[in-house]
């Protein structure tokens, strides 16, 4: 994760190499890795919104907040679908177009895309995450991000000057946000850090 601009990119390849070593199957580890995806973006939704209410900036409060429960929201008819058949069914074809664009462009992951999907949808219908496991997860993504908005602190007092404290989150959240926007690692890196 420390890697500047692909270092997200590199960590979800280098997971996913790690958990596929110790022969944990393809669609297992998409899941979870597709899991933890989803409860990062929700985390730094809500430290960021939480930003935005510190800044004294009621616009951007709203915006943060409104954006916390689209993710929310999201995310919530994400998982009523993958708890019902139909709801899987209907998603199939989806996740299989964007399985085939993804072997297309980067040759990942391997094998026939339909297969994938339908492994990929059977191992989310059998996971079984209850609240206290979702609210422990979630719970160490905001830390997790908390921690990386107190290194930029302590960059900012490394180099002699005064910490904006009541701006940092956002500009943390600005930096994070641009950092997510460049794409992940194409050609050798990915082949390196994904087979």
């Amino acid at each position: 994760m420390g890697v500047p601009v692909v270092g997200a990119g590199l960590a979800t390849a280098y997971a996913h190499r790690e958990f596929r070593r110790k022969g944990v199957d393809f669609g297992t580890v998409s899941v979870a890795l597709a899991l933890a995806g989803v409860i990062c973006t929700v985390a730094s939704a809500v430290v960021v919104a939480l930003g935005a209410v510190l800044s004294g900036n009621p616009i951007g409060a709203g915006i943060g907040l409104v954006s916390s429960l689209g993710f929310g929201a999201v995310i919530t008819l994400i998982v009523i679908s993958l708890r019902s058949s139909r709801g899987r069914v209907r998603l199939q074809p989806v996740l299989t177009c964007v399985l085939y664009l993804s072997h297309r462009l980067v040759q990942r992951p391997r094998g026939d895309p339909a297969a994938t999907a339908a492994t990929a949808l059977e191992c989310v219908s059998a996971l079984q995450l209850g609240l206290p496991a979702m609210t422990y997860a979630t719970s160490w993504a905001v830390l997790n991000w908390v921690a990386d908005v107190l290194c930029l602190a302590v960059a900012v007092v490394a180099v002699g000057a005064a910490v904006p404290w009541q701006h940092l989150i956002l500009v943390w959240g600005a930096g994070a946000g641009a950092a997510s926007s460049v794409r992940p690692p194409t050609g050798w890196e990915w082949s390196t850090w994904s087979s």
